[in-house]
């Protein structure tokens, strides 16, 4: 089997020579996980399921990023965490936004997650109709705001 695999070890199986050879009905021990995975194997040896064991993704990436059904990667801003009082009630404000990852931080991000990064073109950020009722009360016609909500769904 696998590394998976139980080993079973005796109760008597540790004994001095001189001890008697009883092996009545003396309950056994298994242990799982006793099987070892192996010797090492040079990279160029390894087989896919080698592989594949030591490429796991970051499950800690995956709890801190957000990701939204058009691709976007969302994620939380440093420096809200303590020294609040230091810091303006404007410039906390902004940090409890949400901001949105860059380009430099794709490569990372993809090989934390497994998960490529969608970054919107300009025709995607158009809005291409906007309701008569908001002309009226020149609601929604302007950017102020956009992307600070957890999900604009």
């Amino acid at each position: 089997g696998g590394p998976s695999a139980p080993g079973v070890v005796e109760l008597g199986s540790a004994r001095l020579g001189d001890e008697g050879e009883e092996d009545g009905d003396e309950p056994r021990i298994i242990m799982f996980g006793a099987k070892s995975i192996g010797p090492y194997k040079e990279p160029k040896d390894r087989t896919r399921k080698d592989q594949k064991r030591h490429a796991r993704r970051n499950s800690a990436a995956k709890a801190r990023f957000l990701w939204m059904p058009d691709g976007t990667c969302w994620r939380r801003q440093k420096g809200v965490r303590h020294l609040k009082s230091k810091k303006s009630k404007r410039r906390m404000k902004r940090l409890y936004q949400l901001v949105q990852l860059g380009k430099p931080e794709r490569k990372r991000v993809y090989k934390l997650t497994g998960r490529r990064i969608a970054f919107p073109k300009a025709k995607d950020l158009i809005r291409r109709k906007i309701p008569e009722a908001r002309y009226a009360n020149q609601f929604g016609l302007s950017d102020y705001g956009v992307g600070t909500a957890l999900c604009s769904l």
